[in-house]
């Protein structure tokens, strides 16, 4: 059975949904689609705008601009496309929202305005699916993904969000490859008992951190790339990540550092053109292997303390000092 086909232009989204059965497909035509109130589906329909700069949702209501919740009709899968959703006005709301449901996300921007102080797109309990060269500027955070969510979030592109571009809570999981985060706070975050997997992503020029792993996270990084950060990684608390084949080069300060009792393994890491290579705290205790620091303007290796290292080794393909605190 072939799903319904509506039209849908400026003024008539909310009356739209309303009526619409689900699974139908929504053509929302270019132009500012304003809300009177927040939006709140509960039903499969599928949103297909016109282009990013073409089709907008535009709402200034708290606690969002737009929802994805379960209902009776079922969870999903909700499927957006080339549409644009804006948060006006200094209340304090989320974008977009999605709840327990499935979601299929391409080519959209979420954007909170120059005061953007929520979500871009928050993506809690059990919500899965995947998000797709979508931007998420000018939020507090650009993406939040929290509860139980596995997403995959790839090829997307997060600036401007004044606390972190991705940000993992809970017991969050699944994938996020290839994004780029630049211009944020923190580039990626992630806390509590989080647990993906960071592959291939792309940190430039956030204020603070290139990817921060901190509480009880024990996520897996891999092949990512933190870039002129004031620091590349950073590990903290009990968090407990696998880094491998990372590369943190010409960040201000360090290119990974463990604090706290942070731990986890470190191996096969390019730490290149920081100030110090890699860092050690005086009670972490990382498990370093095969790591290359090179022209690090301080020290390749710093170990605050000669109790949190087992088998320290030099780094292969150093030429700079491992440095130990006595």
């Amino acid at each position: 059975m072939t799903s319904p086909s509506i039209v849908v232009r400026p003024g008539q989204l909310e009356s739209a949904v309303r009526r619409s059965p689900a699974g139908a497909v929504l053509h929302l035509s270019a132009g500012e689609h304003r809300l009177s109130r927040p939006l709140k589906i509960d039903k499969p329909l599928s949103f297909i705008g016109e282009g990013i700069d073409n089709t907008r949702i535009v709402g200034d209501g708290e606690p969002n601009v737009v929802s994805f919740e379960d209902g009776p009709l079922g969870d999903g899968p909700f499927v957006i496309r080339n549409l644009s959703f804006v948060h006006e006005g200094s209340l304090r709301a989320n974008v977009v929202e999605a709840d327990r449901v499935e979601i299929d996300i391409h080519r959209c921007r979420f954007n909170g305005g120059p005061d953007g102080n929520a979500v871009g797109l928050g993506l809690g309990d059990t919500t899965r699916g995947l998000v797709a060269n979508c931007e998420s500027v000018q939020n507090a955070l650009g993406f939040g993904i929290s509860g139980q969510a596995q997403l995959t979030l790839e090829y997307n592109y997060c600036k401007e969000n004044g606390a972190a571009g991705i940000a993992y809570s809970g017991s969050a999981a699944g994938i996020a490859r290839r994004n780029t985060c630049s211009g944020n706070e923190s580039g990626i975050m992630l806390y509590e008992q989080a647990q993906p997997t960071l592959e291939a992503n792309y940190c430039k020029e956030n204020r603070s951190f290139g990817i921060m792993v901190a509480g009880q996270a024990q996520p897996t990084l891999e092949a990512n790339h933190c870039k002129e950060n004031k620091d590349g990684i950073g590990v903290a608390q009990q968090a407990q990540p696998t880094l491998e084949h990372n590369t943190c080069e010409r960040n201000q300060r360090i290119g990974i550092f463990y604090l706290d009792s942070a731990a986890g393994i470190a191996r096969h890491n390019a730490c290149n053109s920081n100030r110090d290579g890699i860092f050690v705290g005086e009670h972490a205790g990382p498990k370093l292997e095969s790591n290359a620091c090179q022209g690090n303007t301080e020290n390749d290796i710093y170990y605050a303390s000669r109790t949190n290292r087992s088998a320290p080794q030099r780094p292969w393909g150093s030429g700079g000092p491992v440095a130990r605190v006595p």
